[in-house]
């Protein structure tokens, strides 16, 4: 299967937002992550919304945050998708099925993400949906937000005492979540 110029080699999840895949980008040689939204984003309003986020989703740039390489609408399917760097791990809701997490390294992870949610926040970017099965923990042990989960633009950066609080909020119920006590 063929999604604009990439190469669907396998399909690796799907949620209440779409559905993500393993391809290959033949022009640079590399594996991306694609995801396939429903074609419901590919007319009218909805698709200038979908172009319009991607765009500033695009230029958030941390080592925290999965890293957006391109997005489109495939002309033959019209399915938007966004393509993304591919990175071996899974999410932290499995790892936490699976056992604890040391304190340390919840706090760690925690501090993480609300470095990388407050680089969205500061661009007016809220990500919407910060729960461990949007988290992906990677091989060698850090943690990722996908970048277009679930979330909205505000329309202005955000850099209010409100939006410190939020993120003081996220690291104090991502370390609870992370500890089975």
């Amino acid at each position: 299967m063929q999604v604009g110029r990439y190469e669907i080699l396998e399909m690796i999840g799907s949620g209440a937002h779409g559905r993500v895949a393993r391809a290959h980008d033949p022009l640079i040689g590399r594996l991306v992550a694609i995801k396939l939204f429903p074609k419901e984003l590919a007319h009218g309003e909805a698709r200038q919304r979908f172009i319009q986020e991607a765009r500033v989703v695009g230029q958030l740039s941390h080592p925290s945050i999965i890293t957006l390489h391109d997005m489109g609408i495939d002309e033959a399917s019209h399915t938007p998708y966004l393509v993304m760097e591919y990175l071996e791990g899974q999410p932290l809701d499995r790892i936490l099925d699976k056992r604890s997490i040391p304190f340390q390294k919840a706090c760690a992870w925690a501090g993480q993400v609300a470095s990388a949610l407050g680089v969205a926040h500061r661009k007016g970017v809220i990500h919407g949906d910060v729960k461990p099965a949007n988290m992906l923990i990677t091989e060698d042990g850090r943690v990722k937000p996908p970048p277009l989960p679930e979330h909205r633009l505000t329309g202005a950066p955000n850099r209010s005492w409100a939006n410190r609080r939020t993120r003081a909020r996220i690291c104090f119920l991502w370390a609870s979540c992370c500890m089975k006590w």
